[in-house]
C-alpha cells in the first residue's frame, strides 16, 4: 500500500456526492491508466475491454458505447466499502476519446506528492 488516498466525486446538473479517504495502491493508478487509455485507443472498447474494478477504492468503470470520437463511461461507486450490504451510487457520462488520453497520463500523476510552495511575505 502507498499510503496514497483519494476522494471521489460524481458530478451531475443535479447534485454533487463525494466518497472521501479511499486507499488506492500505485497499482491502481496504473490500471486505471491502462483501461482509461484502451477505452480512448480501442475501436470499439465496449465489447473489447473489460471492465476496470477496484474493491479498496470501490469504484468501478465500464464502458457502455462509443462512436469514433466519443466513449460513453458509466461509473459506480460502492458508498461504503465496508459495510456488510454493498450499495452503489453511480452516473453515466459522456466523454471523448482524446479527453480519456488526458485522463490516462493524469492517472499516472496522482501519486506525485506536492512541492511545498515558498512564498515571500514582505
Amino acid at each position: 500500500m502507498s499510503g496514497l488516498v483519494l476522494d471521489i466525486g460524481l458530478l451531475d446538473p443535479h447534485r454533487y456526492v463525494q466518497f472521501r479517504a479511499r486507499p488506492c495502491s500505485l497499482g491502481s493508478l496504473e490500471r486505471l491508466s491502462e483501461f482509461l487509455f484502451a477505452a480512448a485507443c480501442e475501436q470499439h472498447p465496449e465489447q473489447t475491454l473489460a471492465d476496470f474494478n477496484d474493491g479498496r477504492l470501490g469504484l468501478g468503470l465500464s464502458i457502455v458505447q462509443s462512436t469514433e470520437f466519443e466513449v460513453t463511461i458509466e461509473v459506480l461507486v460502492v458508498e461504503d466499502v465496508g459495510a456488510d450490504v454493498i450499495e452503489h451510487d453511480g452516473l453515466n457520462f459522456q466523454t471523448t476519446r482524446a479527453a480519456l488520453v488526458s485522463a490516462a497520463q493524469r492517472a499516472l500523476t496522482l501519486d506525485e506528492v506536492p512541492h511545498a510552495v515558498n512564498v515571500d511575505v514582505w
